[in-house]
């Protein structure tokens, strides 16, 4: 392989020949400008200026793309939360919420209790007896079905269309 101002080794990309061609100087893909010898570029031996050792660039696990740590969620020392990215852990996030709804709708019937509708965007939980919006605040739940699932279904909830809760 022969060593060219735009030759690429890794994220480094070679700029122009220094010391006779012995070296040369090369920016990388973070911006920093390095220099590198000509051997270690020819072989893919120095593949950046090291800034993916110094920062440890952190991969997803489950999209792998390599992202900035601002993409994860962090702890208050600094270290990442988990090895996910933000975008991964609110779409499963969002994924698991619809699936505690579909399987809490399913096991209340799966259809409204009033008029039998079964299109699972207009259904909707609710208190047989009311107080539901004291309930929700007494014990802070923010998603009632992740919550009727956890507490194993108790008795005194139905599931209603938007139609007839109203």
């Amino acid at each position: 392989m022969v060593v060219n101002p735009g030759y690429q080794s890794g994220r480094l990309t070679a700029k122009e020949p220094i010391a006779g061609g012995k070296f040369w100087l090369c920016v990388c893909d973070c911006g920093k400008e390095t220099k590198a010898s000509k051997w270690h570029l020819e072989k893919q031996k120095r593949i950046s200026c090291g800034c993916r050792i110094k920062r440890k660039v952190p991969t997803c696990a489950t999209c792998n793309e390599e992202k900035p740590r601002s993409e994860f969620y962090q702890r208050k020392d600094g270290r990442l939360q988990s090895g996910h990215c933000k975008k991964c852990v609110i779409k499963r996030m969002v994924e698991k919420d619809r699936q505690d709804r579909f399987d809490t709708i399913n096991h209340y019937g799966g259809k409204c209790d009033c008029c039998g509708e079964t299109n699972v965007e207009f259904l909707c939980f609710d208190h047989i007896n009311g107080g539901g919006s004291k309930h929700r605040k007494e014990e802070n739940i923010r998603n009632l079905a992740r919550w009727l699932k956890r507490n194993n279904y108790p008795n005194g909830f139905r599931i209603l269309c938007c139609n007839c809760n109203f």
